[in-house]
């Protein structure tokens, strides 16, 4: 993307990329299939993630990674993250947290960001993306860009919607808003993952919270 909004780390998406789209027929089977196992993990042990409606499986998202789930094509997907890491920042290594999202008629994803200010100085080296699987028609990631033309420092933002192509990774910084507005679909498919690269992490939170080293 050359938008000038969307060209740095700090103020928007950091990189696109597209992965071999003829894992996503038995990509969408697989990750449908786990529905209810993921959903049946919630031990109340944890505050359920408030920004989707009750019955989606992205509140459970605390409670397992998708990479120990058995699905050869999310080892795709992940190999294909590591080659773009790399290309980007040169991390051989980093630890990565991924879970699904499946949405219905009538869901949606509020307005919220992966990293709050809080986690910034435990996380400062944090990145976000997904990758988009399947939708029954067009549909788009609504993101809150900082309008950094004026000034870096200018709290206002732009409101893009970013169109969602199945096989895409999109990468963007872990502090940047977005949403995804009600789905007026029947049904839409995508991952969502979290990248963490700083060197005195704390590993047993990051743990904790499901990332994985690859």
């Amino acid at each position: 993307m050359e938008n000038s909004y969307l060209d740095t780390y700090e103020y928007g998406l950091i990189a696109t990329d597209m992965v071999d789209i003829t894992i996503l027929p038995t990509l969408c089977e697989k990750i449908l299939g786990k529905e209810e196992y993921i959903k049946n993990l919630n031990d109340k042990s944890r505050v359920p993630f408030k920004y989707v409606n009750k019955d989606s499986i992205t509140q459970y998202h605390y409670y397992y990674s998708l990479m120990e789930l058995g699905i050869e094509e999310v080892d795709v997907i992940v190999t294909k993250i590591k080659e773009l890491v790399f290309k980007l920042f040169g991390w051989e290594t980093f630890y990565l947290k991924m879970w699904g999202n499946i949405y219905r008629k009538g869901d949606y994803i509020g307005l919220h960001k992966h990293m709050d200010n809080k986690s910034h100085t435990k996380f400062p080296y944090a990145i976000s993306g997904h990758y988009f699987v399947h939708s029954t028609q067009p549909t788009a990631t609504t993101f809150f860009f900082r309008n950094h033309k004026k000034s870096p420092h200018d709290s206002t933002f732009k409101e893009v919607d970013v169109p969602n192509i199945p096989g895409e990774i999109t990468l963007f910084s872990s502090y940047i808003e977005h949403e995804f507005k009600q789905w007026d679909g029947d049904l839409r498919i995508s991952l969502a993952f979290d990248i963490n690269n700083q060197p005195d992490a704390d590993i047993e939170l990051l743990e904790k919270w499901k990332f994985i080293k690859v």
